[in-house]
């Protein structure tokens, strides 16, 4: 029997038909419409690749489009490599036109990609398949957990394997990603060893005889595993000791294969060493590599392994894979690299980073080779591992601080500039949600003692990790104490005044944080230390937010954005213009605040700006969409607390969002995260405020709402006091007690018309109104529809409307997207109380008449 025969038979599912039988099902309602995702879990070898291609073979069947890949251990070089890789192939068109803007940021590309795949689901049913998961690049692993929930209700089917648990080259942020779509109800199948009757199945499929106790003694070594035994198989069958008696085979002879690793090179022994040698370069370099690549690793010309090419594939190790080579299982590959003594496989890895350079790969993959080879002083490694770090960095933050914590292995622990790559170390494991990793290196570096000037800079990283962790007190302790020593260079000092002045604000000490963000604004503008002056200027802006002084939120964060404009780079990305609208929104200047945020959605830290959006949508009555909008947010509690540090406000915000979308899950979520917070901040008070408002408006239990009314009477956050007053007040009315609903209500209005927050100063004086306190305020003596709430870009827009334009054609006549029309109506809508173009007319019709 032919190898290339016999191999094919292994691939037979045997055993599985339950399995099978399920995932049919699943795939049946995919041809219906239904959408969904399958995580098919099992060590290498179980049978994952071969149930894909079942599966992939009856999709053809229902007429779904299959797009399928697999990805490869070094495809973290390149952000969403591996999905763009798997769409390219089988469904181009979804990618055509979707990242015309490369220097976009990837998730905005993966925005994009939903686009393209909601339109392309409009007419067809899709399913999206990928083998070895767990390899995927750490941007295609978010865009999983962004894409699966965001396309449920379309008829997309994601298929995903994955070994689970650890695995060597695998980052751990991509195994989260999987497990987190597993917690969030993806189904799992779990393909377990084969039993005794199916391992005697598939032995009497592939040898086309009945097994005999000899053989089926020997197939047990493979403990169930179907490639293990097929391997053992095939090398019984080359190696002439099986003996085929009537319908039974039996095996004959004393020698044979103990393991895998036997099994596989004695299909070897009558091969040649250029063979072995050509599998060995192929096991280093760790994905399909070109007949050239082999070649430079083993020092020879490319076509000196013609001969060696056509024999390692025609016994089954490697697959032709188009204009690459690949071994056809990833046990093999690892059977070959196990097997290399340590000298040569770094040795081997030395000349595969020479070579993969010399070939134009990316500086990650040429990192991987030298961190496999690198000693403590190799400067090549280190140079090497710091492009790759900023090249990963953006889309990549688990791997490129993987990377990272490599380099700090090849520094000297007396290199001069080992406390920075310490501190951007820290960083980057801060971003990728490795909080009490950073915190702990971060730690442990300021207690080996450091001059002032790296201290410093080491406390700008770590205070990032802190602040993930919502650990505010250490951020003011770390800073306060990196600040009292001289020596400190000036870019530092602003940098650290800034942070402080953030840790300040949570620590609710207004005056203090101010005080901070005026000096840090004021060096960083001195040196052109721009990014310390924006980041500044927003301690600045949210402390004048905080205490109701939104005019001069909204001027400190004007200065910030002009700023960053002005200064480009890092600058640019403190995200300036979110905090800028924040304070638009709290104004009620809704278009601004969303042409604001369209303007800088690209730069903005992702989660801040499903934050400000998510308060537009709120404030406009859509809670689903502001649900939506936070889903990633409240998925990321208690690991990231960063939004309620910000701003403990949040808690009751996002606890009233789901509570109204419906989603009591995510309500509670919100609250246990903000009680964390508070147990690790005793000393705040206004936290033990935040939390019981939060707390309050999830249970409406009158009791904690009246709490934390109190706790906040000392509290200059005046917005926040005004919000507890009114979701007391309500309480108070739901329970009968009207005259005390009354005072709370009146309480809320004149700290919110102290503020400048008209919509909500609105909102309670039409609650008032109808409790029969016909003038709580000035403002009750204007008309009865609140025009005034209006900006002027609302005003053209409505007007026009009025006179029976369509949103394009009042787009084309005020030279504005159709997009931005439909965002002024709708908020003009809410602001007017009314929901209908007719409704519209009528009220503008009113008022020009009573103009007149």
């Amino acid at each position: 029997m032919k190898c290339g025969v016999l191999v094919e038979r292994c691939e037979a599912l045997v055993g599985r038909d339950e399995t099978l039988r399920d995932l049919r099902a699943v795939l049946g309602g995919t041809a219906r419409g239904i959408g969904g995702c399958v995580m098919i879990e099992g060590p290498a070898g179980i049978g994952k690749t071969r149930m894909l291609e079942a599966l992939a073979a009856e999709a053809s069947t229902l007429d779904i489009t299959v797009a399928v890949g697999r990805a490869a251990e070094l495809d973290r070089a390149t952000p969403l490599a591996t999905m763009l890789g798997l769409l390219s192939r089988h469904a181009s068109e979804l990618l055509t036109g979707a990242f015309v803007e490369t220097d976009a940021s990837g998730l905005w590309r993966v925005n994009q990609l939903r686009s393209h795949i909601e339109e392309y689901v409009r007419d067809r049913r899709l399913m999206v398949m990928l083998d070895d998961a767990h390899w995927a690049d750490e941007l295609t692993a978010q865009a999983l957990r962004l894409l699966v929930p965001a396309l449920a209700s379309s008829p997309v089917l994601w298929v995903l394997a994955r070994r689970p648990g650890p695995v060597r080259g695998a980052v751990q942020t991509t195994q989260d990603a999987l497990d987190w779509l597993i917690a969030e109800g993806a189904r799992r199948v779990s393909l377990g060893p084969l039993d005794e009757a199916a391992v005697a199945t598939l032995c009497e499929h592939v040898l086309g005889a009945t097994p005999d106790h000899t053989v089926l003694r020997l197939a047990a070594r493979s403990d169930g595993n179907p490639f293990l035994l097929c391997e053992l198989l095939n090398t019984l069958r080359d190696s002439g000791q099986l003996r085929i008696h009537g319908d039974q085979v039996s095996v004959v002879g004393n020698d044979l294969p103990s393991d895998f690793l036997s099994a596989v090179h004695r299909r070897l022994r009558n091969l040649s060493d250029r063979v072995r040698q050509l599998l060995d370069a192929g096991a280093v370099l760790g994905r399909p590599f070109t007949v050239h690549e082999a070649a430079g690793l083993l020092g020879c010309r490319a076509v000196d392994l013609v001969t060696a090419v056509t024999d390692a594939v025609d016994c089954g190790m490697l697959v032709d894979d188009g204009d690459e080579l690949a071994f056809r299982h990833e046990l093999i590959r690892e059977a070959f690299y196990n097997a290399l003594s340590g000298p040569v496989r770094s040795a081997l890895h030395r000349e595969a980073a020479t070579v993969t350079q010399d070939e134009g790969r990316s500086a990650v993959e040429v990192a991987e080779h030298l961190m496999l080879c690198g000693r403590p002083g190799n400067e090549r490694a280190r140079e090497v591992l710091a492009e790759a770090v900023a090249q990963v960095a953006p889309n990549g933050p688990g791997a490129a601080a993987d990377l990272s914590l490599r380099m700090l292995e090849l520094t000297d622990e007396h290199d001069a500039g080992r406390p920075l790559l310490i501190a951007d170390t820290v960083r980057l494991l801060a971003a990728a949600g490795r909080i009490e990793q950073a915190t702990e290196l971060g730690e442990r570096a300021l207690r080996s003692g450091l001059d002032a000037a790296s201290e410093g800079a080491l406390v700008v990283g770590l205070s990032e990790a802190l602040k993930h962790a919502g650990r505010n007190s250490a951020v003011v302790h770390y800073t306060g104490r990196a600040l009292s020593r001289d020596g400190v260079p000036d870019p530092t000092r602003a940098q650290l005044l800034a942070i402080r002045a953030h840790g300040l604000l949570n620590e609710k000490d207004l005056s203090h944080a101010d005080r901070a963000g005026m000096e840090a604004a004021e060096i960083g503008a001195r040196i052109g230390e721009h990014a310390a002056t924006v980041f500044a200027l927003s301690a600045r802006s949210i402390a004048a937010r905080s205490r109701g002084a939104l005019d001069e939120a909204v001027r400190y964060a004007r200065d910030a954005v002009r700023t960053a404009d002005l200064a480009g780079g890092e600058a640019s990305h403190r995200h300036p213009r979110l905090w800028l609208g924040r304070a638009l929104t709290e104004m009620d200047q809704f278009a601004e605040a969303d042409a604001v945020y369209e303007m800088g959605q690209r730069e903005a830290d992702q989660l801040g700006t499903a934050w400000s959006k998510a308060l537009l949508a709120e404030a406009a009555g859509e809670y689903h969409t502001a649900l939506e909008l936070l889903a990633e947010i409240y998925q990321e509690f208690p690991r990231r607390l960063l939004i309620l540090t910000e701003n403990p406000l949040a808690g009751a915000v996002l606890v009233r969002i789901a509570q109204r979308a419906g989603s009591h899950a995510q309500a509670e979520a919100a609250v246990s995260a903000m009680r964390l917070l508070a147990e690790r901040n005793p000393r705040v008070p206004s936290l033990a405020a935040a939390i019981a408002h939060a707390d309050g408006v999830l249970t409406g239990d009158l009791a904690t709402l009246r709490r934390a009314v109190r706790a906040y009477q000392s509290s200059p956050r005046l917005l926040a006091r005004a919000a507890a007053l009114d979701d007391t007040a309500r309480g108070e009315g739901k329970a009968g007690h009207r005259s005390v609903e009354v005072q709370l209500l009146r309480e809320a209005l004149q700290l919110y018309e102290r503020c400048g927050a008209r919509r909500n100063a609105s909102r309670v004086i039409k609650r008032l109104s109808r409790l029969g306190i016909r003038r709580a305020s000035a403002r009750n003596d204007r008309s009865s529809v609140p025009w005034d709430t209006l900006s002027e870009s609302e005003l053209r827009v409505v007007r026009l409307v009025a006179e029976g334009l369509t949103n394009r054609e009042v787009a084309y006549r005020l030279f504005l997207s159709p997009h931005t029309v439909d965002s002024h109506l709708r908020h003009s809508f809410t602001k007017l109380g009314i929901n209908s173009r007719v409704e519209l007319t009528r009220q503008v019709l009113i008022r020009d008449h009573n103009r007149d």
